[in-house]
């Protein structure tokens, strides 16, 4: 199963970066002409009232973590020492306005059976008025209760909560998804996808 998550994910990189890539050019009668990627990208973007911007900000020391929106990983941190002190945008977990699924799950460190009482984890989700702002200026939006360990330690903690955000924009994102865990021959049909894609971008043709 983890091969097939490595798999569809390599896969699906692939494709964004092509997608990109078949947006930079566009075949003319002579040949060729270079579009400007940043300037589409741009032309969207400034036609939006407002962008908001949407982090977390962890903490933690001694445990490993699994941060997800919407049931989609977006921080991770699986080690055998250490922590972390850091803010992470969330926008790629955001599909559209309303309320979005904050889960969270802290794990012992590896080689470790529990989470030990001198361990932290702390998380606070912040707002950015605008996406383009160097600001450091946040609003909070929430911040989870703190992780209490007892001193015989915890096999593992989980917090789920819901929050409400406001992005201009909408996207079908992975509602539509269904589960492939179970399809014959997925890998086989992966590898047909990756080599293809990998062949048009040596040959530098659209696939």
């Amino acid at each position: 199963m983890k091969n097939i998550i490595y798999m569809i994910s390599r896969n699906i990189i692939i494709l964004l970066l092509t997608s990109f890539i078949s947006l930079a050019f566009a075949k003319s009668n002579n040949g060729i002409e270079k579009i400007s990627l940043k300037h589409a990208q741009n032309s969207t973007i400034n036609n939006f009232e407002n962008r908001p911007y949407y982090l977390i900000n962890v903490k933690s020391s001694a445990v490993n973590f699994d941060i997800r929106v919407n049931d989609l990983p977006l921080l991770k941190f699986f080690e055998k020492s250490g922590g972390m002190n850091m803010e992470f945008p969330i926008n790629t977990g955001i599909l559209e306005s309303g309320d979005q699924i904050l889960t969270i799950k802290v794990y012992p460190l590896k080689d470790n059976n529990t989470i030990l009482p001198n361990s932290y984890f702390s998380l606070e989700l912040n707002k950015k008025i605008d996406a383009w702002s160097f600001t450091n200026k946040r609003e909070i939006i929430l911040k989870i209760p703190d992780m209490i360990v007892p001193k015989e330690g915890l096999p593992y903690w989980e917090f789920q909560t819901k929050f409400s955000v406001y992005v201009p924009y909408q996207l079908t994102g992975w509602k539509n998804s269904e589960s492939i865990e179970n399809t014959e021959n997925i890998k086989k049909e992966l590898n047909i996808a990756y080599e293809k894609i990998k062949n048009a971008i040596e040959k530098k043709e659209k696939c």
